[in-house]
This record gives C-alpha cells, structure tokens and sequence, in this order.
C-alpha cells in the first residue's frame, strides 16, 4: 500500500511540473453585482450558527490564452439549484 501511494505521489509530481504557472490580477469586485454580494453577505449573517447560510456564491477563474476569465453562480446549497449567475461567457471558450 504505501509503495503504491509513494508511485502516486511520484507521477503527481512529475504531472505538476508541466503544468505552465500564470499568475495575473483579476479585477472582481466590478464584475458581480453589488445586490448579489449583499444578497450573499445577509444569507451568511442570518445563517444559524453551525448550519449552512440559505445562499451561496461560488467564483470561477478560468484561463484562456486572452487572459482569465470570470465566472460567478448564486446558489442554494440545498439543492445546488442555481439562482443567479452571470460574468464572462466561458461556454464560447
């Protein structure tokens, strides 16, 4: 078991070493609505302590070979249903 662990880890480290590093800003907080973020914030403020808030927000960071692209979903976590979503178009990518 553990020579099988120590092959996983050795192929993980030789597949991360391929993998280009990028690093750049990315502007977010003109990019989600501010309605959303407050939406957001008071969910997490009401939210019973130890249990989960009635809204979340996930952000996506994609790249592209024209920089990153930005992606945000208001979600309920009960259902993942999403409620909102907008940012950069990344179905066109």
């Amino acid at each position: 078991m553990e020579r099988a662990l120590q092959q996983w880890r050795d192929q993980f480290d030789s597949d991360s070493k391929q993998i280009p590093i990028k690093t750049q800003r990315v502007q977010v907080r003109g990019r989600i609505p501010l309605d959303v973020v407050q939406e957001v914030m008071e969910s997490q403020r009401s939210a019973q302590r130890g249990k989960l808030p009635s809204k979340l927000m996930d952000v996506y960071f994609v790249w592209t070979d024209h920089g990153v692209k930005l992606y945000w979903e208001l979600r309920d976590p009960v259902s993942s249903r999403p409620l909102k979503s907008g940012g950069d178009d990344i179905d066109a990518l």
